[in-house]
């Protein structure tokens, strides 16, 4: 008999192993959310929680069941402070267990799952980026009042989740197909919602994977098709697109991106203009000349050009960058000398998006035509990914010549104005960090450059690399208001602040004029670590050493130099035949 009450339990014991584990219904996911909110909240803490996956979905009524809650802590990034991280994930567990316990017992230990924190391991601006935009999205899911203690579930950002999912689809078995398309058109339609959208293109679809950094599918057209058949919805326009896609994919190899010759694909860059920061940040940015048209209702093609402009002063689309700071400073002079006569010019440290695109390798259909990377923005900057600025002295213009010997003269240099710390640039308070995670754009782009459709082309353009910037699907990039003149140029004459602090500008001007060779080969990489308050490297050894690189790695520094004699001349290693595009 014992035997046999042996035998029985075992086979009870496999009989309840082999019940499938139930999933997780709307109704036991709030209840259990809404239990650990509470247990948060009764220690005083306060956390927020990004969730997304079908959790979302079924919370959102979207969906009927999931399996688990993914999430991450919002604030917890994974490289910087993974202390912090693990503290909180060590809090969490048993409130999270005992929270299901009382709700849906078998699933206490296995109802979340904070995996989501591998995608950020590498990558702690992508990471910075998933946090601002979700908590801006701020698509609450359940948990504590706004300023309560306790803990806020809110949604990851709609195009993550979309763009994952796709992802994920691309090898997935067919059961597992029809909830995961319904799923990632629900995304798409959040999204586009949230930017007042009613569709988006496949060249648009394309460019949010590029955002992300995210690698599309293989059968990407398909399941775009497939997801506005579930989601009943043209919420993918692929009529008109599908085919030009295709065959664009299929170009000859002379049209495909190929590493830049100088440099990897810039972080930053700097802007020069006699567009002050209050009268810049009161029109949200920076617009090109060539918007002008749009006002008038025509866009001529030359003003498209991207190969007509690089050595001319002509209307453009396009806002001249460089990567070293006397370029921008000379014409930031030159600007305001002429349209703010006595006012001094500005140069602005910008964020690089994928809107910014390499003018010279795009001339040459893939290979640079210049030893250097020129930068120009298509559309326009957006005062939230300028970082800082510098005024610049009214009469400002780069040494004629660059007396260093070789790398280790050029490093003194950049020692001693960077170990005298006077301050070169001012903060931008209003900076966006959702910016951090991006660069500027390498691959070459021919058909901007000469094109029988320009307009057609520069928008397709930004469908696919305006979304960091909010391309909304036309020009303009910035709205200004109605009346007001392209740049501001009137305003500005009009309406100039009052200058910064006579003590602070003459304190500056000085610093530029004691350190020439170094301010005019500053390259913009070393800059950003020079603004108070966003500085990544605190040493002057350690921005010296950045600095040579970058000069050196942008084509400022000739080969061989390290041998000059103290005083040799060393001429910056610059084509004449093309410029940075308004360059004066």
């Amino acid at each position: 008999m014992r035997f046999v009450n042996t035998l029985l339990s075992a086979l009870l014991a496999v009989s309840v192993a082999a019940q499938p584990i139930r999933k997780l219904t709307r109704e036991n996911l709030l209840q259990a959310m809404e239990r650990a909110n509470n247990d948060v909240a009764k220690l005083g803490k306060k956390m927020t929680l990004i969730v997304q996956g079908g959790a979302v979905n079924v919370i959102l009524q979207n969906r009927d069941e999931t399996e688990d809650m993914d999430f991450i802590v919002s604030g917890c990034n994974p490289i910087g402070n993974s202390a912090k991280c693990s503290s909180d994930i060590k809090l969490l567990r048993p409130i999270f267990y005992t929270a299901m316990k009382g709700v849906q017992p078998e699933r206490a230990s296995s109802w979340t799952d904070d995996t989501i924190k591998n995608f950020f391991i590498m990558n702690a601006a992508l990471y910075e980026r998933y946090m601002s935009e979700a908590e801006a999205q701020g698509t609450v899911l359940a948990g504590m009042l706004e300023g309560s203690a306790g803990i806020k579930f809110i949604s990851a950002p709609w195009d993550w989740q979309f763009v994952g999912k796709m992802q994920k689809m691309e090898k997935m078995e067919d059961s597992k197909m029809a909830y995961n398309l319904e799923d990632a058109g629900f995304y798409l339609r959040k999204w586009l919602e949230m930017k007042n959208m009613v569709s988006i293109n496949y060249a648009g679809v394309k460019g949010l994977f590029k955002s992300w950094g995210r690698k599309e599918p293989v059968n990407l057209i398909e399941l775009c098709k497939e997801v506005n058949v579930k989601s009943g919805a043209n919420l993918i326009e692929l009529s008109e697109s599908i085919d030009g896609a295709e065959s664009r994919d299929k170009e000859p190899a002379s049209n495909v991106a190929k590493p830049g010759a100088a440099l990897d694909a810039p972080r930053f860059a700097f802007y020069g203009d006699f567009v002050l920061p209050a009268v810049a940040k009161q029109q949200g940015g920076f617009v090109p000349s060539a918007d002008s048209l749009l006002k008038k209702g025509a866009a001529a093609q030359s003003e498209l050009e991207m190969a007509a402009k690089l050595p001319l002063n002509t209307p453009s689309f396009f806002l001249p960058t460089s990567q070293d700071f006397g370029t921008a400073a000379k014409r930031a002079a030159h600007e305001a000398s002429k349209h703010t006569p006595g006012h001094y010019g500005v140069v602005y440290v910008v964020h690089a998006t994928p809107n910014m695109v390499d003018a010279a390798k795009s001339v040459g259909h893939g290979k640079a035509v210049t030893p250097r990377q020129e930068f120009v923005v298509a559309g326009g900057i957006k005062w939230s990914q300028v970082l800082g600025w510098a005024q610049i002295p009214h009469d400002y213009a780069p040494p004629a010549s660059l007396a260093v010997n070789g790398k280790a003269g050029l490093r003194d240099y950049f020692e001693k104005a960077f170990r005298e710390g006077t301050p070169l640039f001012q903060k931008n308070e209003d900076y966006d960090k959702q910016f951090d995670a991006y660069t500027a754009n390498t691959e070459a782009q021919p058909k901007l450059s000469n094109s029988g459709q320009h307009l057609q082309q520069l928008e397709e353009f930004m469908q696919v690399n305006g979304l960091a910037v909010g391309w909304s699907g036309k020009f303009p990039l910035i709205p200004t208001a109605e009346g007001d003149p392209i740049s501001g140029k009137e305003s500005v004459k009009n309406a100039i602040p009052a200058p910064n602090e006579e003590s602070w500008l003459k304190q500056t001007w000085g610093f530029i004029e004691r350190h020439k060779i170094a301010i005019a080969l500053l390259p913009a990489v070393a800059a950003a670590n020079l603004i108070p308050g966003l500085g990544e490297v605190a040493d002057a050894t350690e921005v010296a050493a950045l600095s040579v690189d970058a000069v050196d790695a942008g084509g400022l520094l000739v080969e061989g130099v390290s041998a000059a004699s103290e005083g040799d001349v060393v001429s910056p290693k610059v084509s004449t035949k093309f410029k940075v595009p308004n360059a004066p």
